[in-house]
């Protein structure tokens, strides 16, 4: 069983997209059990044909969420990630996997904390492609907390 018990860490950490935070979630403290008691309450209503995670946090929970995908070509791909602060990480992902937006197939996001200041809907990865997303826990941001 993977986890080391200290989900939130307190310090000067920077998020992927260079912005300075005060506090972080480290997923990797969550244990096995309980990102597949996590997909076992999302998977089922999400309706996608498969999971992939985003290098490194989003791994362990595709993983786990790999049992409740449909399989089906006209469901979304469900990108999955631990933690949404600004969007960047799955931007960069999906620009990376597909550089024409034309090529992008139909994508879903789901992460498990949301801690962005604008509790996301929908994430704009290429103008005019919005992606769903979908969040476990909507942790909310202080101004204070983002330097």
């Amino acid at each position: 069983m993977v986890g080391n018990g200290r989900l939130f860490k307190f310090g000067e950490f920077t998020s992927a997209s260079g912005k300075r935070l005060a506090w972080k979630v480290d997923c990797d403290g969550l244990p096995d059990d309980d990102l597949k008691a996590i997909a076992a309450l999302y998977g089922p209503p999400l309706n996608f044909r498969a999971a992939v995670g985003i290098p490194r946090g989003g791994l362990r929970l595709a993983e786990a969420l790999q049992e409740y995908a449909t399989g089906l070509p006209g469901d979304p791909l469900l990108i999955v990630d631990d933690v949404f602060t600004s969007g960047h990480s799955i931007t960069e992902y999906v620009r990376l996997h597909w550089p024409e937006p034309s090529l992008m197939p139909r994508i879903a996001v789901f992460v498990i904390f949301d801690r962005s200041a604008h509790a996301f809907k929908e994430l704009y990865v290429y103008d005019g492609k919005a992606v769903p997303v979908t969040s476990f826990w909507r942790l909310g941001t202080p101004a204070e907390d983002i330097r």
